[in-house]
């Protein structure tokens, strides 16, 4: 019998919707002073490792320099993860069977996605303010946990999709 002694890892990845001014012109440098205006660096308790606000600010620009403010698509395909409070499957059982109703259940998460939407939008660009999309997750290793867990845009208007 074998047995795997090494590193197991459960991974996960978040999409983030986040607010920035109407207008931000993105680079590294103003991605930093916007986000980590007091922060130096990102930590995570079970990391051994952190993260420099450069080095973060570079990460996000990555992501960022290729988008569009507002981009329907993106927002959508984000909001596609576990949105908090979203129906559970189990809700879903056809009677008498253990057999899921996957129509019945695919609808009413749709339909729950879009409510959160409508409620979420006006928290994130208040009045005025243009959203980027964002994806981290720790199967990049340190770098992707840090960023995905680090609560990196804990200092402005955003939303957190899990993606598991």
């Amino acid at each position: 019998m074998k047995m795997r002694t090494g590193f197991v890892s459960n991974s996960s990845s978040s999409s983030f919707v986040v607010a920035f001014p109407v207008g931000f012109v993105p680079a590294p440098e103003s991605i930093k002073a916007y986000l980590f205006a007091h922060r130096s660096a990102i930590g995570v308790s079970y990391y051994d490792d952190t993260l420099s606000a450069d080095e973060a600010a570079r990460h996000i620009y990555a992501q960022m320099k290729g988008q569009r403010p507002n981009g329907l698509r993106a927002i959508n395909a984000a909001l596609r993860g576990w949105v908090p409070g979203q129906p559970k499957m189990e809700s879903f059982k056809k009677a008498g069977s253990n057999e899921t109703d996957w129509e019945a259940y695919d609808a009413a998460v749709e339909a729950f996605r879009k409510a959160y939407w409508i409620r979420q939008k006006p928290k994130l660009v208040g009045s005025g303010a243009d959203l980027y999309v964002f994806s981290f997750g720790d199967e990049n290793g340190t770098i992707g946990g840090l960023l995905e867990h680090g609560d990196i845009f804990r200092a402005v208007p955003h939303l957190v999709i899990s993606q598991h």
